[in-house]
Parts: C-alpha cells; structure tokens; sequence
C-alpha cells in the first residue's frame, strides 16, 4: 500500500533550529531558553569543535541527559559538519566502549566522570563534560571566537544505535534526508499545534524521544525535556509544565494512570497521548482516556531503520484493535510470504517497507545491511526498501496490525504460537497489569513473566482458559514489576534471572 507524497523542507536537520520561531521556548529541569538562545548555543558548540579539529563526517557521541545540553550540543554537532551519535548517559562501560570502537568518534560529550579516567583515552581524542545547568560553557572553557562552522558537511545527520540488550549494538547511519522527511511526514500526520507544550519524559539516546525536539521546532510550539525517569514525580511534573502532548510507552501510560488515580493529583491538559516502542494495548489506551478526560491516544509503529512506518487514527484502537494505523505520506509497505510473494489482507508475513524514510543501514556492517536493505528500481527511479523482521498483516482498511518478530514465535508441544497472541491472552486474565513472553536461556519453550499479585498457579489456568490447555507455556513467573531498559522498554535480557528465581 503507498500513501501521497509529503513535501519536505530544508535540506539538513538545523533547518528546522532555523526556520522555529525565535521566541519559542525550550525548557528542561535546570530552566528554560528561546530557540534564539539555544540556536546561539548550538554555533558557540560548532565553533569549538571546528577549532578543535572535527572535521566533517566526523562522528561526535553525546552522552547527556535529556536537557537544552544535549539539544545544543546536537545541533552544534551538526552545523560543524558532523554526525551526531546520542547515548544514554547511563549506559554501562560495556555498551559506551562497544559504540566508541565501533563509531570511533572524535569527540565525546559526557557529564560522567567514568569518561574523564585516563582508559578513555582510547576512546576518543576528547572528551568534553558539559554542566548541564550551564550548558555552553564545557568545563568553565571559553568558546573560541572567529572560527568559522558549517560549511562542508556530512550527509549523515545521526548515527543511532539499538540498545544492544541481546548483543553488540548497530548503528543506524541516518541522513539528513531522511530525518526530515520523517519529520515532515510524522508532523503532517499528528498535527501539532503551535499552541501545544510537548512533554519529552523519554530520552533522547531513544529516536522517539529524540525526534520530540524535531516535531516541536516543526510544530513552532513549546518543549519540556524531563530527566528520563522521573518516578512519582512524573504526573506532578507533566502537569507544572503544562503538558498537552505526551509521547509514552506502555510502562510510562501506566505509571501516569496509576498516579493520576490518587486523590487530589494534579494533571496535565493532555489532549493527545503517541505511543510506539512497545505497543500501547486497549486496556492500557482506555485507562489514558478514563484518567485524563478529554484525550486522545495515537498508536504508531515503526523501527529505528526507517523511523516510522505507519500512525493510527485517534482512539482507532477502539474499533481495529489490532492496528498500528497507515503507512505515511509518500511510502509503502507490503506483507510478503516465506517465498517473497504478496500476501492478500488478512494474511500473516514479513512487512516490507519502502520510502525516503528508509535509512542507509548500519554504520561499518556491510553484511547486515544487505540482508536488510535493498534499493529497488522503479522505471527511471529507485527506491530503498526495508526487510523488517517484523511479521504482521494489512487489513481491508490498508492498517498494519503487528502479529510478532521474527525471533517471537515459540513450539509448544507441537503447536506454534506467537508471542504476542499469548500476551494478547494473559492481559484478559484478572489480576494481570504487564506481561511479556520470552525466551529464556536453559528452556526450550518460552516464559510468562507478569506483573500480579495473584498466585502464578491461578493464573497459569486462567491463561488456559482465555489461551487453550495445548497452547499455553508451561513456565509462568509473577514479579513485582517487570524490568525496564533505559528507554522503559521491557529489559528482555534481564528475564532469564528472574526466571531462575
């Protein structure tokens, strides 16, 4: 299915700094700036880095909480010509030393301490700490005057990295090209308003959290960047800053729910609530709705490698369930078979997406980048597609409804069942407020972790019930709360400790 073209402005990422309203506001826990003030930022960060030797192309990591630092220090990245590589700050040795040797970056923005011990050294020629309450000024240092920035650039906007949770992490090489037409895409679709407070709560090491900055300078409206995991404090928070738009995953939709429900607590005037990531469920949708009267809930899908793929409808979870909404404007997607062929609606295969919005591939990995992208001819054009991995249908209505990963469909017995039909079941058993179905080290079939305080016994039968006797794991484990990655993502690889619990 492909949807009309969407025009995009700009030729590079800082456009969108360019052409924001000079008096719009970005704020962050440490205060707030115009986008004139975090513009001028941005150029005091360039100029540094062209004066210090990064030369176009370069790759630049920003390890930096979520803040107008890191909003600088992005842009400052990209205006003297190289490529932005966002981390979370709290990333584990493991993780910063396997991007550094994989990226080789010229420079590192940190405010860790871990980073300025001589072993990282090696890492990179420097390592520049920001103080996020001063965040222009790096280490008390005086920004070089006269030298020039901007000027030759790489193509490459971003190099944004998975979270490498079951193994060494890829890079996404993304263009600006493709960063603004996603952006353009995704804002035409959402509608913004100019009038609007966006509430960033996710990081910005996390491409939904990321592209917030982008969608609110597009939109011309105000943005909150929170410290990404705010806790109780998370309503009380959203609320002070006014917060009419909030982008969520499951964890954070429940979490707001579940503060919003005590006496006296103050609420934001949401009108709309995104979701992609993990997708929201319609309990999970209508739980938003009932809390915070007045909103609506959008559910989108997407991955890293082409930003988004479809977005829904408000509220559409009411009537299609199952759906993630259509592709954007200008690109398509496909469901094909084991054997390559077109799949008819309704028919389970692997999603195949095609558009602008697809990026390069995975920085210095030339093998998984053929067995995932592809450019294909189209007359005297082409076109750059996407496998996916990613296994679902199109229904009538042309809405991909997500069936499950490739590496998420599990034999038990001599049934197959995906994982996503056993947590479609599990969330319709009483007592149940999270699950997730996963493969754990040492079992052949797979676990049901919950969140209950029902006795895992009883509800293993319900889930029979609700699942058939044949087709439900053996192995049920109830936690407290299930973990979470730093982007409050379900943390797959810390199950199998849970599991041997």
């Amino acid at each position: 299915m492909t949807t009309g073209v969407s025009a995009t402005t700009g030729s590079w990422v800082p456009d969108l700094l360019d052409a924001a309203d000079g008096a719009q506001t970005v704020g962050d826990a440490h205060g707030s700036c115009s986008v004139d003030e975090l513009s001028a930022r941005a150029w005091a960060w360039s100029r540094r880095l062209v004066a210090a030797g990064v030369t176009p192309g370069d790759r630049v990591v920003l390890a930096l909480p979520n803040g107008i630092a890191l909003a600088a220090a992005l842009f400052g990245v990209m205006r003297a010509g190289a490529v932005a590589v966002p981390l979370h700050p709290e990333s584990p040795w493991s993780h910063l030393r396997a991007v550094c040797e994989d990226c080789t970056p010229a420079a590192v923005f940190t405010v860790r301490d871990a980073f300025l011990q001589p072993e990282t050294d090696a890492l990179a020629p420097q390592v520049i700490r920001v103080d996020p309450a001063c965040p222009a000024a790096g280490c008390g240092r005086t920004t070089p005057s006269g030298v020039p920035a901007g000027g030759a650039r790489s193509d490459i906007a971003l190099i944004m990295y998975t979270s490498g949770s079951t193994g060494t992490p890829k890079g996404v090489v993304c263009p600006h090209e493709q960063v603004l037409f996603a952006v353009d895409a995704i804002a035409g679709r959402l509608g913004y308003r100019s009038s609007d407070v966006v509430f960033g709560c996710l990081p910005m090491s996390f491409d939904y959290g990321l592209y917030q900055l982008f969608l609110a300078l597009h939109a011309r409206c105000a943005l909150v960047l929170a410290p990404h995991d705010l806790g109780p404090a998370l309503l009380r928070h959203a609320a002070r800053s006014g917060a009419t738009v909030i982008p969520l995953v499951p964890s954070v939709a429940r979490r707001l729910c579940a503060l919003a429900g005590r006496a006296r607590a103050e609420r934001p005037p949401v009108r709309l609530f995104t979701n992609t990531g993990d997708t929201l469920a319609p309990p999970d949708c209508g739980a938003l709705r009932t809390r915070f009267p007045g909103a609506q809930v959008v559910r989108m899908y997407g991955l890293t490698e082409c930003k988004r793929v479809t977005v829904g409808e408000p509220d559409d979870d009411r009537s299609a369930p199952d759906a993630c909404g259509s592709p954007l404007p200008g690109t398509s997607i496909e469901v094909r078979d084991e054997h390559g062929e077109l799949c008819a609606p309704g028919r389970t295969g692997q999603l195949v997406v095609s558009g602008p919005h697809v990026m390069r591939g995975y920085w210095g990995a030339p093998r998984e980048t053929r067995l995932r992208f592809a450019t294909t001819a189209n007359g005297g054009s082409s076109s750059a597609t996407l496998y996916t991995g990613d296994y679902g249908w199109i229904d009538e209505e042309g809405r991909f409804c997500f069936s499950h990963r490739a590496d998420d469909t599990f034999k038990i017995g001599s049934v197959r069942v995906g994982g996503q039909e056993i947590e479609k079941a599990a969330r319709r058993v009483p007592g149940v407020s999270a699950v997730v179905v996963a493969r754990t080290p040492g079992r052949l079939t797979p676990v049901v972790f919950v969140e209950s305080t029902v006795p895992a016994d009883i509800l293993r039968k319900d889930l029979a019930r609700e699942l058939g006797a044949h087709r439900t794991p053996h192995d049920l484990v109830v936690v407290d709360e299930l973990p979470l990655t730093r982007n409050g993502k379900i943390d797959r690889a810390r199950l199998g400790a849970l599991a041997e619990k």
